[in-house]
This record gives structure tokens, sequence and C-alpha cells, in this order.
């Protein structure tokens, strides 16, 4: 088995935003990248798994992949790993590796960004004590969520919990763009028009595109362009969006023996 704690990222993703993150931490671990639980041949498990599907959401019927699914898919992983070794087999991952393991989730944002845009009946089921004001209704999640993170840390006792708030994150990119080199915060790449916004209604594709050297935050206005994702991996690793604040990599380096969870 190997000699580095294994990540499973079982993450609840928007479009693709687990590439920010995963890259670094597979790094301080000097390991290749995560196989997808689905990848069906030539599949390496011997790092971890990836079980994050782009597009998919908490909430059970939006996506073929929401966060029960994965947790499924999860617990047939480790039960079919644990039966091939008590079997006397290789399997991919043993009792140990999974108590030892990092577990990521990267979780809401699609939930948050669909009931923005649902009629007001259906807004007031889903979320009647959040306001209409998006800032301050991502804001109410990320309390909730964080609440939960505060129980769960008393509930598992041997485990690391720990929140990080990517919102407070990416809103500071914006907020103190200058700090960064940033001249156009609210900008995309790919767009029409050129800056403050590179965005003209009717227009579609990339018109005018962002040199490589430009520091651009966001691809299209849903997705991060790599310098962005760079930034925002960077301070989520750092530890000072965290709590408690604890750095990413004392829990990959063998900070801690506990098993550890990144939400």
């Amino acid at each position: 088995m190997a000699d580095f704690p294994l990540l499973f990222v079982l993450l609840v993703s928007n479009r693709g935003r687990e590439r920010e993150l995963r890259p670094m931490v597979c790094a301080s671990l000097k390991t290749h990248e995560l196989n997808p639980y689905l990848k069906a041949v030539g599949s390496d498990y011997s790092n971890g798994v990836n079980f994050a599907m782009a597009g998919s959401t908490v909430s059970h019927g939006v996506s073929p992949y929401s966060l029960n699914v994965q947790v499924d898919q999860f617990v047939y992983f480790k039960r079919r790993s644990l039966e091939l070794i008590e079997l006397g087999l290789k399997g991919p991952v043993n009792k140990e590796g999974f108590e030892n393991a990092l577990y990521m989730m990267d979780i809401g944002h699609n939930d948050v960004a669909g009931v923005m845009h649902t009629p007001s009946d259906q807004w007031d089921k889903k979320f009647r004590q959040i306001v209409s004001e998006i800032g301050d209704a991502i804001r109410a999640f990320n309390k909730k969520l964080s609440d939960l993170c505060d129980e769960v840390r008393l509930r598992l006792k041997d485990a690391t919990v720990v929140y990080t708030d990517m919102f407070a994150i990416k809103y500071g990119f914006v907020a103190n763009h200058t700090k960064y080199g940033i001249e156009w915060p609210l900008m995309v790449c790919c767009g029409n028009g050129g800056p403050p916004y590179n965005f003209m209604p009717g227009k579609f594709g990339c018109g005018d595109l962002c040199g490589p050297e430009e520091k651009v935050l966001s691809w299209d206005g849903v997705h991060f362009t790599d310098f962005g994702s760079g930034l925002a991996a960077k301070h989520a690793m750092s530890g000072e969006y965290s709590k408690p604040r604890v750095k990413l990599a004392s829990l990959l380096n063998g900070g801690s023996k506990k098993p550890s969870s990144v939400s």
C-alpha cells in the first residue's frame, strides 16, 4: 500500500471546480492525479479515488450523480475493497488506508446557483429562510454548512474535520483585486467587447480572448481561469479561510494520524 495518506474526492462540483484544489493536494502528496471511479479500463486507485461529477448537486433529482449517489459509490468501493482483502486477494485500498485517508468535498455551488433561477414559489419551498440577494444566500448556506461541520466534528472524535470558505476566498479576489495585480476583476477571458466585462448581450464565443499572461479571474463567467484557480487553491491550502485554522499540508504530511476530512 501507499506510504502517504490516500485521497478520496467525494465532491459535488460546480462544473469542474474540483480542478482547482485537487491537483495541488496531489502535488503535496507527491503523487499522480486521481483516477475517476467510473473509469472502466486501466484504473489505478493506489493513491485514492475521484468520485466527483461535474454539475452535480446535493439535492436529489437534479443530477444523475447527486451526493447520495456518490456516497453510495464510495460505500460500495470500500466494501468491495475490504472483501477482496479478506479473501486473500489484492484490494486497491486496505482498512488502514481508508482510516487515514483525506476526504475532500466541494459542496453546494450548483444547489445555490440553481435555486436562484427557479420560480418564486419553488424558491419559497426550498429556501424560505434565505434572502434573495445572492451573496447573502451563499453566506447563509455556508453558515449552515459550517455548523454541520461542527456537529460532525463532535461526533467523529477520531477525525479532523476542516471547513474552508471558498466564497470568502473568491470574494476577496474581487474586493481586493489590486492586491493581486488584477485590473478588471469582473471581466471574463472568453467573451466579446473588452473591459470592463468583456461581455456583449447577444454575442457568443471568444471574440475577444485575453492573453495567457493577463491576470483574469474568470474564463467565461462560470469557470475560473488557470490563474484564478491557482490563486484559490493557494489560499485554500493556507488554512487562513479554514475552521479550524489548519494548513492542509499538515494533514497531508503526517501532521496527524487521524483520518482527515476537508469540506
